[in-house]
């Protein structure tokens, strides 16, 4: 069975053939969103040997969400020779060890989100989740997507520029940081395009530290059917360890305007002062424009 990809396309199967070729155009941007188009194209087929025929050519049938359509192909065979490039041995490699590190890929944040003068403004929050978007925008894990954006007029060449994968330094020292950011880079990029799942860890604030995990989850997990038009689901979970709560982790599932929310706190004291705050937080996700449907608070003391 040949390697299958997510059904998040709407594009019909007939699409490709028009596919444009791969040479190489005037134009860089225009050429890379060529290629960014075939390779959209190709996630978006699910591709199933359905049998061998008499000449030796193998049946193989491509689906989507909407149809599907057969064709006849001469397949490699076990015996012939497969060789890698060095960039996917490198690609491989990188892979192998994401797989089998005790801990995923994560961003490591720099310096803390906010200033310690900026927690006490009532902007606290916007603040917040604008430096957490501008961070998460700017860490170069989505550059190809970033790219692809600048192709379609999107995105300026400036801001493309001031992403990791551009920055250049004057002296060796800061190179070799530079370096070694962009090689943690790479194991990032492939866990978040293989998982569906970014991670960041760092200070919102002086002192303060969290830890961020988005997952997008498989809408066909949830409905036992894919399809494009459902609104994706995130989960995202928020790791924090606080002065006067202990340890906060929260788990939020968002599916279009709904949110599910579960905490688990250290005792159940800090239990206590959660549950009676969860009025409060509702009206505010409300006010968002998103509606909270469940709370769960829980507590390690309880639960031992």
């Amino acid at each position: 069975m040949l390697p299958s990809a997510d059904l998040t396309s709407t594009r019909p199967i007939a699409s490709s053939a028009l596919l444009r070729g791969t040479a190489t155009v005037a134009d860089p941007r225009q050429d890379g969103a060529v290629r960014l188009d075939q390779i959209a194209v190709g996630k978006a087929l699910l591709a199933q040997v359905m049998s061998v025929l008499s000449d030796g050519s193998s049946l193989v049938r491509l689906s989507d969400a909407e149809q599907s359509a057969s064709f006849s192909t001469a397949l490699p065979t076990d015996t012939t020779p497969t060789t890698l490039s060095q960039a996917g041995r490198l690609i491989e490699t990188l892979l192998q060890q994401t797989d089998t590190a005790p801990q995923k890929p994560q961003l490591q944040g720099a310096k803390p989100l906010l200033t310690a003068a900026d927690t006490q403004t009532p902007q606290m929050t916007d603040k917040l989740a604008a430096q957490l978007h501008k961070t998460v925008d700017g860490s170069g894990v989505f550059y190809e997507a970033h790219l692809r954006q600048w192709a379609d007029g999107q995105r300026t060449l400036a801001q493309v520029r001031s992403e990791p994968q551009n920055q250049t330094v004057a002296n060796a020292h800061a190179t070799a940081q530079v370096t070694v950011s962009n090689t943690q880079l790479l194991p990032l990029q492939l866990d978040s395009l293989e998982q569906q799942r970014f991670a960041w860890k760092g200070e919102v604030w002086p002192g303060q530290s969290m830890q961020w995990e988005v997952v997008q989850e498989d809408n066909a997990q949830h409905t036992g059917t894919p399809t494009a038009q459902a609104d994706s689901a995130w989960q995202t979970v928020l790791t924090l360890d606080l002065p006067r709560l202990g340890k906060v982790s929260a788990s939020i599932r968002i599916q279009g305007e709904h949110a599910q929310l579960q905490m688990r706190v250290h005792d159940e004291q800090a239990a206590s002062e959660l549950k009676a705050q969860t009025a409060i937080l509702s009206e505010a996700m409300a006010a968002s424009g998103t509606a909270l449907d469940a709370v769960t608070v829980q507590s390690d003391e309880h639960a031992a």
